[in-house]
């Protein structure tokens, strides 16, 4: 597994970063406690370009994934809103 990760940063010029980098189990493997590399944490859920990943869809008969990122964009839409609200403008201000 680590020659893997040797051949992606000798092609891309990269190098991974510990400190940062998060594993999420997914499938088979949602619940693993041991990872090859031992320098990287393993975490519940992640946050990609701003959507939240899940290892599953579903748990206890809930859309978890969907959830989470809905939950997430509603706060947004809400702030937002509230934001504009406070704002006064006049007809000409608006064009």
């Amino acid at each position: 597994m680590w020659g893997f990760v040797e051949s992606f940063d000798d092609c891309t010029n990269a190098l991974i970063n510990g400190q940062q980098t998060r594993l999420l189990g997914l499938g088979i493997w949602k619940e693993r406690k041991q990872w090859p590399f031992e320098w990287l944490t393993s975490s519940p859920n992640i946050k990609v370009l701003g959507i939240v990943f899940c290892p599953t869809v579903k748990e206890n008969r809930q859309l978890k994934t969907i959830a989470m990122n809905l939950s997430q964009l509603q706060t947004k839409v809400r702030r937002s809103l509230w934001k504009a609200s406070n704002r006064r403008l006049t007809v000409l201000q608006k064009v």
